[in-house]
């Protein structure tokens, strides 16, 4: 496992503001990443996880504040800084009637990986994700789990700096999950990839570097796993006896929203 940057900032997030119509989907949102760090974000649904994600995407603008991604503001050098990144987020950005070599073809293109290493690094992916044998196929004609598989495949292509994940969980079966840990980890291991994962479910994150909750589009905590536990188990007397083996991550962020959905 990759040690955090100490330091090294891949991310860094400032009053970041969002608004749809009269609805405020940010709210100031602050929060840094170091190089070689592993961030959840967790959150409900409408809490602006998914906006968040876009923004840092550059395919949304905020309204107010600023943000870097791996030391640059992406003002007019988006394309430079993608190269380095990794992203999934909600909308499939696989286009259905090529097949999935094509995709990963094309998408090896837009991230700059040089000639000589694309078959390579495409055929290295697709071996490991046992998928192989689809290559030839059209997208279209994959079921939920192969288009998993195959987006899992596209998010690592670049060996990036720098992932950012959307609910990755919720195209991936439990296989594919195994597949995609193993990958994550590797990258982190091997070239200190940070990783941003937003999801409405904390056990994906009992191993992270550190979680954020949001509510409402706002993060109202964001610590260790272990201290985001201890403070709750504190304010939850029939926490304290099973703490910390009994205590989950989800407990931790159902108390802090209030069971709420926003």
């Amino acid at each position: 496992m990759a040690v955090p940057g100490y330091g090294l900032k891949a991310l860094e997030v400032e009053n970041l503001v969002k608004s749809r119509g009269k609805m405020v989907v940010l709210d100031n949102v602050n929060l840094s990443l170091e190089v070689g760090e592993f961030m959840g974000i967790l959150g409900p649904a409408g809490a602006g996880k998914s906006t968040l994600l876009n923004i840092l995407s550059t395919l949304e603008k905020p309204d107010g504040g600023k943000f870097k991604l791996l030391g640059v503001e992406p003002r007019g050098r988006e394309r430079s800084v993608l190269r380095r990144m990794g992203i999934w987020l909600s909308e499939d950005v696989l286009i259905p009637p090529f097949t999935v070599w094509q995709n990963l073809w094309f998408s090896s293109l837009f991230l700059g990986i040089p000639f000589h290493l694309r078959r390579r690094r495409i055929s290295k992916y697709l071996n490991a994700a046992g998928i192989w044998e689809l290559r030839g196929r059209t997208v279209s004609s994959l079921s939920l789990k192969e288009k998993g598989l195959v987006n899992a495949v596209r998010v690592i292509l670049n060996e990036p700096s720098l992932l950012l994940l959307d609910e990755p969980e919720s195209k991936l079966d439990a296989e594919g999950m195994d597949f995609f840990w193993q990958q994550i980890s590797h990258l982190r291991a091997e070239h200190n990839t940070a990783i941003l994962w937003a999801s409405t479910r904390g056990e994906w994150f009992e191993g992270a570097d550190r979680v954020a909750i949001m509510k409402r589009g706002r993060i109202i905590a964001c610590d260790t796993p272990l201290h985001l536990k201890r403070t709750i188990s504190g304010k939850l007397p029939e926490l304290q006896t099973a703490f910390p083996q009994s205590v989950t991550l989800e407990e931790v962020f159902l108390s802090l929203i209030g069971g709420g959905n926003g």
